[in-house]
C-alpha cells in the first residue's frame, strides 16, 4: 500500500464515520471535521475548534498513528479553556461531551520511518542481501496504523446522536 493508497483508505474510512454522524443530524453542515497532522500549529487547531464550538457544530476530529498524541492534547486544551471560560462568565454550565473511537488502517507505509543515509562506499552486504529475498518471498511488511476519532461538542447537542461503539470520555 503507497502512500496515496493510506491517505485514500484514511480518507474513505473518515468520510463513513462522518456520514454515520450525518445521518442523524439534520443538517451535515452542523458537522465541522478536524483532520490533526504532526506538523499542525495546536494554537491554530484549537482556536478554529472553539469557534465551531460556540456556533453550536459538532467537531470530529481525527488522527492517524503519530499524530494522536497532539489530537488528544488539542482535545484536552480544548476542554479546558472551556471550562475556564464559563468559570469566567459565571453562566449554567453548557459542558463539552466527548465520545472517542478507535479503529486501524494496514499499510505497507511506515509513516514513522526516517531513512538512514547511505554510506558512500557501498558493499555488497550479505544481510541486506537477505533481508530483501526475505522480504521478495514474503511480501511487504504489513504495519497497523491506529486512527483515532473525537467527537466534541455542547451536551445539548451530542446528547441527541446515538454514538453506538464510541466510548464516552468522562471529565
Amino acid at each position: 500500500m503507497a502512500e496515496s493508497t493510506l491517505e485514500t483508505e484514511y480518507s474513505k474510512q473518515s468520510n463513513h464515520i462522518f456520514n454515520e454522524l450525518g445521518k442523524q443530524l439534520l443538517d451535515k453542515d452542523n458537522i465541522k471535521v478536524v483532520k490533526i497532522t504532526k506538523n499542525d500549529s495546536i494554537k491554530n487547531k484549537v482556536e478554529a475548534i472553539f469557534k465551531s464550538i460556540e456556533q453550536d457544530k459538532l467537531i470530529l476530529l481525527t488522527g492517524l498513528s503519530n499524530s494522536i498524541a497532539k489530537l488528544i492534547c488539542i482535545t484536552e486544551i480544548v476542554k479546558q479553556k472551556q471550562n475556564e471560560q464559563q468559570q469566567q462568565q459565571h453562566e449554567p454550565s453548557q459542558k463539552l461531551d466527548q465520545y472517542n473511537k478507535l479503529l486501524h488502517i494496514d499499510s505497507t507505509v511506515n509513516p514513522s520511518y526516517k531513512p538512514i543515509p547511505e554510506k558512500e562506499n557501498k558493499k555488497v552486504d550479505t544481510k541486506q542481501l537477505e533481508k530483501e529475498a526475505l522480504q521478495e518471498i514474503k511480501g511487504p511488511k504489513i504495519y497497523t496504523l491506529p486512527v483515532l476519532y473525537i467527537v466534541i461538542g455542547k451536551h445539548s447537542i451530542v446528547s441527541n446522536i446515538e454514538l453506538v461503539n464510541w466510548t464516552k470520555q468522562d471529565k
